[in-house]
């Protein structure tokens, strides 16, 4: 058992495999489903953001510990960003473009991190950042499945059906500003939070003191 004021590695340990398991997974060319372009690295960009927002978003609240695990979590993800891009021959920009998108995301549930604070409010925050990171595909697929075809004009407008579809936007047009309104929700959702608490909380020990002992909360 690790003890409390010691770093636990095992998430950090986790995060590099999954992102190293992403990269093993289009450089050897695994279709991923059917109708898979080919090559298949010709997408190693794509499955490395949409795997690093999905797994982040399940391993938020051990990833981002302290203001330091933040910073090494993020630094962590940079390279293999960076190495997908170069497996799918893509330019710097589109290079930049996806670390920067992986990296507002995270930044925003380093804030959620810290604005819950009880295991279980914890555990609320990763089923709605698990959601909303892979709702979106889902239902974008559901429509793409049985829309009719005087809504497929519509299907530009994907970048708002979550993170991994906003990637998928910023990828694809990197003039399109909708995609980072995502992320900018998730920034603006933790400060909120945190305000929240902040408000909330109250100002004194002995104000804590009281409320427990008289069993208000």
């Amino acid at each position: 058992m690790i003890p409390e004021n010691r770093a636990n590695p095992l998430p950090l340990i986790l995060w590099l495999l999954v992102q190293l398991g992403a990269l093993a997974l289009s450089a050897g060319q695994v279709s991923l489903a059917y109708q898979f372009p080919e090559p298949a690295e010709r997408l190693a960009l794509h499955v490395m953001v949409l795997i690093q927002i999905a797994i982040s978003a399940l391993l938020f609240p051990a990833l981002f510990k302290s203001p330091t695990a933040d910073i090494v979590t993020i630094a962590c993800a940079l390279p293999f960003t960076q190495l997908a891009g170069f497996l799918a021959l893509e330019d710097q920009s589109h290079m930049l473009l996806a670390m920067a998108y992986v990296a507002t995301w995270m930044i925003g549930l380093s804030i959620w991190r810290v604005a819950l604070t009880t295991p279980r409010a914890r555990m609320i925050g990763v089923a709605a950042a698990t959601a909303f990171a892979l709702g979106g595909p889902l239902l974008w697929y559901l429509r793409a499945e049985f829309a009719t075809k005087s809504d497929a004009a519509n299907f530009s407008q994907i970048g708002v059906w979550g993170p991994v579809m906003g990637s998928a936007s910023v990828l694809s047009d990197s003039h399109l500003l909708r995609p980072w309104l995502v992320t900018g929700v998730t920034i603006a959702s933790g400060l909120l939070l945190l305000i929240c608490r902040r408000i909330l909380a109250p100002s004194s020990p002995q104000l804590v003191h009281v409320v427990h002992t008289r069993g208000i909360v």
